[in-house]
């Protein structure tokens, strides 16, 4: 766990931005009080010794709403498969990959036995407590600046190594090579301004925060929102095959309790 300092952001984006979505209005300044925060995502070793200890089923497994997964399968095709969950995703990945294929109730079974386990009050973090540590103190449009194409020293997004390595790869891509084509082992690339590793990029990462269309009426203090729509929840931070514009500091989605793929993961948050 890495500690956080108390601090207070601008959240969200104005429509001049590059990029700008509506979800990210209106801009507002926010609060955040000191906690700390997983310095890697959680890897699919250390969910594998909460599913070890508890014999967890997750909901791929049960195959909740639909079949096993939302997953790559080759080239830019990915598609439900009940051959996929977090033990096997599809390309390779080891135990120092961050799990995926893992839905909000997954990510929330997980914190709550590492709670029970060490007596400490485990949660996921707030929208905005990720968004301020995503951006570090910056407030441009990406955390690295204000250009697309300048990320791949220290986020595994959408670039050269895939229209390079993956056959029939047709998405944008940021003209920068990170030698990496799918998820990278936690902490591979740069420690960002608070000693964070993969807060851009790699996976996106739940939140505790409900989802709602904007930021209007969200809580000025930093804590996770908990009404609107909340059979979804939020997720920050981008993944491996996105485009640049969807690493952009203010970028945000929503995705059912229930909604796993190989392009979701967490990282956990406690209270200091």
């Amino acid at each position: 766990m890495v500690e956080i300092p108390a601090g207070r952001f601008m959240m969200g984006s104005v429509p001049s931005e590059v990029l700008h979505d509506p979800s990210e209005a209106p801009r507002r300044a926010v609060t955040i009080q000191r906690f700390a925060l997983g310095r890697t995502e959680i890897t699919r070793g250390e969910f594998r010794r909460f599913v070890d200890s508890t014999g967890y089923v997750t909901d791929a497994e049960r195959n909740v709403n639909s079949p096993g997964c939302y997953g790559y399968l080759g080239a830019t095709t990915f598609r439900w498969d009940a051959r996929l969950s977090w033990r096997s995703v599809g390309f390779e990945q080891d135990d120092r990959h961050p799990v995926v294929c893992v839905s909000w109730r997954d990510a929330m079974a997980y914190v709550q036995w590492l709670a029970s386990e060490t007596g400490r009050a485990y949660r996921l973090p707030s929208e905005a407590e990720l968004e301020y540590v995503i951006r570090a103190g910056t407030t441009t449009a990406w955390p690295w600046g204000t250009s697309p194409d300048r990320g791949c020293s220290s986020a595994n997004y959408g670039d050269r190594t895939q229209a390079r390595v993956v056959p029939g790869w047709a998405w944008p891509t940021a003209d920068c090579d990170d030698g990496l084509a799918f998820t990278a082992p936690v902490g591979q690339l740069a420690l960002n301004e608070f000693g964070l590793l993969d807060v851009s990029g790699n996976v996106w990462e739940w939140t505790a925060d409900c989802w709602n269309p904007s930021h209007a009426g969200a809580p000025p203090q930093g804590a996770a929102r908990t009404t609107g729509e909340c059979d979804k929840r939020v997720l920050k931070g981008g993944t491996w095959t996105n485009k640049p514009q969807w690493l952009r500091s203010a970028t945000r989605v929503g995705n059912h309790v229930t909604y796993r793929t190989t392009i979701q993961g967490l990282r956990v948050a406690l209270d200091r």
